[in-house]
């Protein structure tokens, strides 16, 4: 099925990168067979199309009968260009998805341009050509007419431009996160890294120290907690929930496992139920004071 040019009549390339590439292309064709490429495109005898990394290719159906496949070449970037192509295309996130969309801004080519780059062939030195046709020396009327169905194919699909240069949309498309959504993420991190577990060290109650269900369980001050430690100034626990505290940051911050011995068993009860609580502190207490015994014996 052969290819059908859109453009029967005048100059060939809609958009801008069109008619730049037209032009750059044009520079390296003779006028005649600019001329006669022109009338193989529209009288589509271009058969098909091929845009490879840094290559196009067709097949073009001479006057003759026979099929030449003439070939246009890219050359590739320099490290040093690369980068800084990679870098400028990847500083315009909406770029991905206008390139896929058929729109190539011409600020951003501009801005390429500011460092001596481009994504368009600029010059007769960045493309080679040949063709099967014996016609030498070129480029013969079939890398004319292969040029005239690229131009507008990179006006449908500028897309293209960046094939021929050897990139790809996913090398252009990496998110990098910079001025209030780089913060944005930081800030989400930090909130979900200072959520401490507070039922083990703290037996449920905020940082000031109060709990947080209103009812103390245990002392006489309202701020008061279990014999596992008491309030320090600056809301802190002592003892061993202080303890707790430092193991968990050796632990690599990680939230410390279930000790009964220092759980508030109000927390208990609101979980499971005031005789399932009871139950089950009655259990750990039991545990809990066969182990001191244990303990108080080896001594």
């Amino acid at each position: 099925m052969s290819i059908r040019m859109r453009s029967r009549r005048g100059q060939i390339g809609a958009s801008w990168q069109g008619a730049a590439l037209r032009e750059s292309l044009e520079s390296v064709i003779s006028s005649g067979r600019r001329s006669s490429g022109r009338r193989l495109a529209r009288a589509d005898r271009v058969q098909w199309l091929d845009v490879a990394p840094r290559r196009a290719r067709a097949g073009v159906l001479d006057d003759d009968g026979t099929i030449y496949e003439p070939e246009l070449d890219v050359s590739a970037f320099g490290a040093a260009d690369r980068q800084i192509v990679v870098d400028t295309l990847r500083a315009h996130p909406e770029l991905p998805a206008l390139l896929s969309s058929g729109t190539y801004p011409q600020a951003v080519e501009s801005e390429l341009d500011a460092h001596m780059a481009t994504l368009l062939p600029g010059s007769a030195s960045e493309v080679t050509h040949d063709c099967t046709c014996l016609d030498w020396p070129g480029p013969c009327v079939h890398v004319a007419a292969l040029a005239y169905v690229l131009v507008e194919a990179i006006d449908e699909a500028p897309v293209h431009l960046l094939t021929l240069r050897g990139l790809t949309l996913s090398e252009i498309a990496q998110p990098v996160a910079t001025g209030r959504g780089a913060r944005a993420l930081a800030e989400t991190a930090g909130s979900s890294d200072a959520e401490t577990p507070q039922g083990a060290s703290a037996a449920g109650r905020s940082s000031d120290g109060v709990e947080t269900d209103g009812a103390p369980t245990g002392g006489d001050a309202p701020g008061a907690i279990s014999s596992a430690g008491s309030p320090s100034a600056d809301g802190a626990a002592d003892g061993s929930a202080g303890e707790k505290t430092a193991d968990e940051e050796t632990a690599g911050g990680r939230p410390a496992s279930f000790d009964p011995a220092i759980a508030d068993p109000t927390l208990l009860q609101d979980a499971l139920g005031e005789e399932a609580s009871a139950m089950l502190a009655s259990f750990y207490a039991s545990g809990a004071g066969s182990a001191a015994d244990e303990a108080a014996g080896e001594d």
